[in-house]
């Protein structure tokens, strides 16, 4: 899993109200952003101590309760079946030009107008050299030579 507990507030609230351990709180180690990062390596050793003592459902609920921002790490199939992400739209599929059908990522940002779907995937490794080499002024036959030199690269060249 991972929690956010990225300023003094959220940490006050992961050590007290989600692990329990509000001692970390005053421990010199743990006491100030600059001194968790110096500690990080003997701070990781205490959280996991703590959070692998129940599941990390518990552990979600608990960072919930506390405002803390953090979640499940998903496995690629924990993904494209979790409530969270269908909901949100967050896989989708479309048609590629050379592979077919494919799923792809959602849009992050959920609004109206221009920014509801994704139109077009991304573009394949190099998909795009020859026509940019064109508009800077090559011609056809140095733009072969570029890419039997193996200068520029297109995937499906």
């Amino acid at each position: 899993m991972t929690a956010g507990a990225s300023n003094d507030k959220l940490w006050k609230n992961f050590c007290t109200m989600v692990c329990a351990k509000p001692e970390w709180l005053t421990d010199p180690r743990f006491a100030t952003g600059a001194s968790r990062l110096k500690n990080i390596d003997a701070l990781e050793q205490e959280i996991e101590a703590v959070l692998t003592t129940q599941p990390t459902a518990h552990w979600v609920e608990k960072l919930d309760a506390a405002e803390v921002p953090g979640g499940p790490v998903l496995r690629y199939d924990q993904v494209m079946h979790d409530p969270h992400i269908k909901a949100r739209n967050m896989v989708v599929e479309m048609d590629h030009p050379k592979i077919g059908r494919m799923k792809t990522l959602g849009m992050p940002i959920k609004s109206t107008g221009e920014l509801t779907a994704i139109r077009k995937p991304a573009p394949w490794l190099g998909q795009h050299s020859a026509e940019w080499l064109c508009t800077i002024g090559y011609a056809g036959v140095d733009i072969d030579a570029l890419f039997a030199g193996g200068v520029v690269y297109d995937k499906y060249r």
